[in-house]
This record gives C-alpha cells, structure tokens and sequence, in this order.
C-alpha cells in the first residue's frame, strides 16, 4: 500500500521558505485546527519574503485580522494550475467573518480571482487588483493542494476605499458635479456602516470624460431624489456579477426597478451599451465593475455587432478607455423618477464620502510641506507582545460585539484608512480580537470622524 501524501501543517513546516507563516499557524489555534480539519482545499502559502513586504507595509497586525487573512488564503475547492485559463475564475474561500466578508452567494466565503495571464503564467488577484505571482506550484499534500506564493493576498475592503485607491477621477468629478458633499459626515459613516453590511451588491461605477459630460450636461436642476435614481440604475442588489457571471443576454434588475442588459462580443462586455473597461475590482460586499459611459434608463439599446472588430482582453488597469456612444436621452432629462431603494442611498454616500477622502488628502499633503514630521515611533516586536500578553490581556475586553458596536468598528476602521491613518500599535490594544480594536480606535479616533 503506497504511503499516503503529508498533512497539510506538516508540509508547510517540511519548507524553510515558510517558517514565517508556520509561526503564525504554531501560534494560532483557530488556525492550526481550520487547516488541520479541512479537505479538498488550496492553501496559498506566503512565502518569508512575501510576509516580510506585507509587515513592512501593513505593520504588525492583530492575531485577528492574522487569522482572517489567512483564512483567505484557504480556497475552498482543488485549483491546480492546469485549471487556470485566461478567462478569470472566482474561487470561494475559507474567510466568512463579516467583518472582513460580505459575500453569501453559495458557498460562502469571500473570493479570490486566478487567472493566466497573456504570457501563460498563472496569477492570484485580490483587492485592489493585488497580484500574487506563484513562487511553486501544485504542491500535493493530504486532502488538498498548495501553492506558494509571492505576496499574500489582500483581503476586500468597502467600495468608499476602492475608489478612492483605484484613483477614479472622472467619477470623482461627477461627484463633485452633483455636490454631495452637502452631506452630513455623520451621515456618510452610518451609511458606510450599512452597506458594509448589506451583502451581495454589484455596482457598475462610471470613470471616464465622457461619462463626467453626460453627467454634466444633464445634471443641472435635477434635485437630490432625482440623482438618486440615476445611481439606483447603477446598482444591482443581492446578486455579485463577476465578470465570468455575466451572461450574454442576461438581463439584470437594479436598484432602482429597471433592468440592465448585459452583451458579450469576445472578451468585451457591455452593460446596456456601456463597455465594462475595468472588471472585478473586488470589495467586502461584493464587486465592482468600471465602465466608460453613464447609464440611462431610458436608452437601453445594446451595442451593434461588429464582426469586423477584435476585442482586446479585458485587463486589471485604472486607465480611462474613451468611447463614441451618444449623450442620454431628452427623456432621462426630463423624467428621471424619483426612487425610495437603499441602494443608492448607500452609494451616493459611499462615494461622497470618497471625494471628501481626496480632498482631505490634499489639505495634508500641503500641511506636510509646512511641517517637519515627528519620527515614527519603533514597532512593538509581535514575539514580545504575545510574551506578555497573558499579563495584560483584560477579560472583559474578549466578549464578542454585537451587530452595533460591529458596524461602529468597521467605520472606524473606514475613517482611519481614508484619512491616512496608521495601524494600531500592539502596544495600544489592551486584549485580543475585535472588542478590545474597537476600545483602543475609541480612544486614537480623530475629533473629525469621531461618532460619538
């Protein structure tokens, strides 16, 4: 009888090239006992180098959120690399907590997208369009597969924080067109609460010029109701559409009650008769597709065939494509309905509270002109923290949150992030897991997002 392959913890501590990662499995229970129990699995194991840039960039990290990224880095099902195809695949994984997962199409579990690329080589994209090249590939252990890889995956943040890093600038100066930031900034963070919250959302985001003149030229005197509607017909609710989902002829309801009709020519996809220029930009509670045109509910017309024309390959970039379609119709003018649907609700804050994140930006760039910045402070060693943990660690900081005090961390986190703010030191957290983040972001939170 031919002996039978080792266990998947055992593999990964046979490779010196991953003692890093074994450290952060040998510390972690959770951990230890999800990789040890789980089957017809493939496990992305980071390499030293590759944990070694994201410490560097991310600092030291909660055992938490160490736990969460790790369990991204588990696909639920068998993906060897002669499975890949230049079509992107979108694998289900192993992260389904809330606080960093959103997705419960079946079966749950946040989403990796693995593709090959033009030149044949298998790659791992994650948030924000992160690539994770493969260092080796295929290794075979019990109950499943592992590839090493070259940088760990980056687990898919709100919508607000993909279009401000994606650097969409023509959509932010619809924005700025529409005068959202009229907005309470109050108001924008409960609503960045809820739609972190609301799951199975695909939103279709316009960015180029020509998307910003449609917008301009139909925009004046429009009331609030009425641009509300307009971003409802942008928004598809209970339904995540990566772009291999979307089917030819597939016609999609949104937000706002109409329906959107999606066209396949080759690889280009249109949304009604807007091209998608850049897919799967994927988010904590679903994705999001960019495409080179406004969408009007009263022009649903589809593109024409055109045997003539080869489509280029959909690629993973930030670059604005120009496109010949018509402005809106007199009718889209004149008759946008108004429309009660939290979606676009939800987006309309979401992305002002975008525009506010570039804005804000630019004021402290220009204070750090002025300024001479304070050094650093030293990181606190993760070995040395865990050390003493036992002798800090408050009990009553362990209890787990409730839907609340979750949706108050996530916009903390949130605000944080977009204005520049740092991780949390270990030094500043008084216990382990999400309660005692939530106390110490109480305590660091800025008097201008501070919730109260």
């Amino acid at each position: 009888m031919a002996d039978l392959p080792a266990s998947l913890i055992s593999t990964l501590q046979s490779n010196s090239r991953l003692s890093t990662l074994n450290s952060y499995i040998n510390s972690s229970a959770k951990l230890s006992n999800l990789l040890s129990s789980s089957t017809n699995f493939t496990f992305l194991a980071p390499s030293n180098d590759a944990f070694a840039q994201w410490i560097s960039s991310q600092g030291n990290q909660t055992d938490s959120m160490v736990e969460a990224a790790l369990s991204y880095h588990l696909l639920n099902g068998s993906f060897p690399t002669v499975s890949f195809s230049n079509e992107p695949q979108f694998a289900p994984t192993y992260l389904t907590n809330q606080s960093y997962s959103n997705v419960t199409i079946s079966p749950g579990g946040q989403r990796v997208e693995f593709l090959k690329t033009s030149g044949g080589d298998p790659e791992f994209v994650s948030s924000n369009k992160t690539v994770s090249t493969i260092a080796s590939r295929d290794i075979i252990c019990l109950g499943g597969l592992i590839h090493v890889i070259n940088t760990v995956l980056s687990m898919p943040i709100a919508l607000v924080t993909v279009t401000a890093q994606a650097n969409m600038e023509f959509f932010i100066a619809i924005l700025n067109k529409a005068n959202f930031l009229s907005v309470d900034n109050t108001g924008l963070i409960n609503f960045v609460n809820i739609a972190s919250f609301t799951p199975n959302m695909t939103f279709f985001v316009p960015n180029t010029a020509e998307a910003l003149d449609k917008f301009t030229n139909i925009s004046t005197g429009l009331s609030a109701e009425n641009l509300t509607a307009l971003f409802n017909y942008h928004i598809v609710p209970d339904f995540v559409g990566y772009s291999s989902s979307l089917a030819n002829g597939t016609a999609l309801k949104t937000a706002e009650g109409s329906s959107l009709t999606i066209t396949r020519q080759g690889s280009d996809i249109y949304v009604n008769s807007a091209k998608i220029i850049n897919p799967d930009y994927l988010i904590v509670n679903g994705v999001i597709h960019v495409i080179d045109s406004l969408l009007d509910r009263f022009n649903t017309t589809i593109p024409p065939q055109n045997s003539t024309t080869t489509s280029a390959t959909l690629t993973p970039t930030t670059t604005a494509v120009q496109s010949n379609n018509g402005g809106l119709s007199t009718g889209a003018k004149a008759g946008v309905g108004v429309s009660a649907a939290i979606g676009g609700l939800l987006f309309l804050a979401l992305v002002a509270f975008t525009f506010l994140y570039r804005k804000r930006k630019l004021a402290a760039a220009q204070k750090a002109r002025d300024d001479i910045p304070e050094p650093p402070a030293p990181p606190v060693p993760a070995a040395a923290v865990q050390q003493d943990r036992k002798h800090w660690e408050k009990p009553e900081l362990q209890a787990p949150l409730n839907k609340e005090e979750r949706a108050e961390l996530e916009s903390r986190r949130v605000a944080v992030e977009l204005e520049g703010g740092g991780k949390l030191n270990p030094v500043e957290l008084e216990g382990e897991g999400e309660r005692a983040e939530l106390e110490a972001r109480r305590k660091k939170a800025s008097n201008l997002f501070e919730i109260g």
